[in-house]
Order: C-alpha cells, then sequence, then structure tokens
C-alpha cells in the first residue's frame, strides 16, 4: 500500500510539473504574438516642425519677419523628432546680431518647437567719423539704418564717438561711448529725459584743449529753446581721481528740473554739474 501511494504521488508531481511547463510554453508564446502584433503597427507620424516664439512690443514687424524666416528655414521640411533640430534652430537665430542669448529650444509631440530667447533692443543712435549706427544698451551695433533711428525719437543721439564703429553685432568698443551708454541707462525713467536731444562727447579726451570745456555734455531742447548741460566724465575705474559722481549730478538735474516746473530747456543757457554746488548760466 505503501508503494502505491507512493507511485501515486510521483504521477502527480509528474502531471503538474507538465501543467506548469505547457503553462509556461503558452505564455511564452502569448507574448511572442503580441511583440509581433505591436511590431506590425505602422508608427506614429512624426509632426511637423514649427517653431514658437514670444515677440516682445518694441520689436519692428520686418526684424521680426526676419528672425521668424531665420526659425523656420531651419525646420522646413523636417519633422519636430529630428535629433539635430534643436541645435540647427539654436545656431540659426544665434547668428543674428539681435538675438543677444538663447535660453531654451524645447521640442513638443504636437511639432510645437518653443523658442525663448533675449533680444537687443536700440537704445541709441551713435555718431561717429564714419558715420552713425543704432546701438543697443551695451553698445551692440544692430543692422537698422541710421535713418530710422533719426526718425525714431525713443533713441538718443550720441555725437562724438572717437573709435571707428563695429560690424553688426559687435560691441562698439569705444570707452567713451560706453560712458554715454552708462549715463543713458542711469537717465531711464527720469520724466525730463523726452527733453534731452543730444549727449555729446566730442571733448570726452581733453580734444577742444580747453580746460574750462566739459567733458560731457547733454543738450535739452523744446522748441526753440535750448540749453547746455555741463558735466563731468565718469569716475576712473580705480577710483584714484576726484570728481562728482554721477549720480550726485543727476540728483541735481532732478531738482532743476523740480524747481522750475518740468523744464530743462530754456530756462538758462547752461547748467553746470561738475561742482559740488549747481552753477546756472545769469540767463
Amino acid at each position: 500500500m505503501a508503494s502505491l501511494n507512493g507511485n501515486l504521488r510521483r504521477v502527480g508531481q509528474a502531471v503538474a510539473m507538465a501543467a506548469v511547463l505547457c503553462g509556461c510554453v503558452g505564455v511564452g508564446y502569448g507574448l511572442h504574438r503580441l511583440r509581433q502584433a505591436v511590431l506590425a503597427k505602422p508608427p506614429v507620424p512624426a509632426a511637423p516642425a514649427r517653431v514658437v516664439m514670444d515677440w516682445p512690443g518694441w520689436m519692428p514687424p520686418d526684424v521680426r519677419g526676419e528672425l521668424a524666416a531665420a526659425a523656420n528655414s531651419a525646420v522646413k521640411g523636417r519633422n519636430v523628432f529630428d535629433d539635430n533640430l534643436s541645435g540647427d534652430i539654436y545656431n540659426a537665430l544665434a547668428a543674428s546680431p539681435w538675438v543677444a542669448r538663447i535660453d531654451l529650444v524645447a521640442r513638443c509631440h504636437d511639432g510645437t518647437v518653443r523658442v525663448q530667447a533675449a533680444f537687443r533692443r536700440p537704445l541709441a543712435l551713435a555718431e561717429g567719423d564714419d558715420g552713425a549706427c543704432v546701438v543697443d544698451a551695451d553698445g551692440f551695433v544692430l543692422p537698422l539704418a541710421p535713418e530710422r533711428g533719426q526718425a525714431a525719437p525713443a533713441l538718443m543721439l550720441i555725437r562724438g564717438v572717437s573709435a571707428a564703429a563695429a560690424p553688426p553685432g559687435r560691441q562698439w568698443q569705444s570707452p567713451d561711448l560706453l560712458d554715454a551708454l552708462k549715463l543713458l541707462r542711469m537717465l531711464e525713467g527720469k520724466p525730463y529725459l523726452g527733453q534731452i536731444a543730444c549727449i555729446d562727447l566730442r571733448n570726452y579726451s581733453g580734444q577742444l584743449k580747453d580746460p574750462a570745456e566739459p567733458r560731457l555734455r547733454m543738450l535739452a531742447q523744446q522748441g526753440q529753446a535750448r540749453t547746455d548741460i555741463r558735466m563731468e566724465r565718469m569716475p576712473a575705474a580705480d577710483g584714484l581721481d576726484y570728481c562728482v559722481s554721477p549720480q550726485r549730478q543727476i540728483e541735481k538735474l532732478d531738482a532743476y528740473y523740480y524747481d522750475n516746473g518740468g523744464k530743462l530747456a530754456g530756462v538758462h543757457s547752461f547748467i553746470d554739474l561738475r561742482y559740488d554746488r549747481l552753477h546756472v548760466s545769469l540767463r
């Protein structure tokens, strides 16, 4: 009897093992068929790429169109999953003098390529011996015709830049121009900025050979009324020379503006900010 029970156990174990093996074979075959079915399906079609950018309100429409065309030329006929797409868009836009930096090129499954960039905004029309150029706040030359800069009242005229102009997209590295742009940035938001017609650098390095002449001056003008605003140069970077700080000079100009009912031009023929106390002409 014990022998019979042992035989039955062995038969039961063999049957159970056979069932397990059959199950494994069935699962393996099912997975194989599932894999074949998945691979047989056509791939999801890749969406054609299209660039989306946020444009600043100040940017002229033709400049916006030029940048959009450069970006679209990099994506034409390509899908959003192209491995080289982001780099090509980056390179196409980075080559433009209008682009200061590119912060993001992000691809989305719907075909959108989102680009975030910082642009160089025209700030001044800088004029030297070899002509005039439109520059941004850091002195980078922009490919905008000087006559368009002259037609835009928001651009400040800076006269007498000593060094030759740089090509578009490069910084015009003339110390007098860079200091004039520092001054202009300090004047941003001042209520009288619209009364200032130009910043004059023609004696910035003492070219006039007259110690009484200011190294830096601005011209305030409203209609026919004009006032010469005489200023000291920007202090040396090493701090070893003394001059009234530009901040203090502007504070005195602020006080003059409010003391004269919101006028810079026409009250006096000159305003001299170079000394500890404000000096003005007799009329």
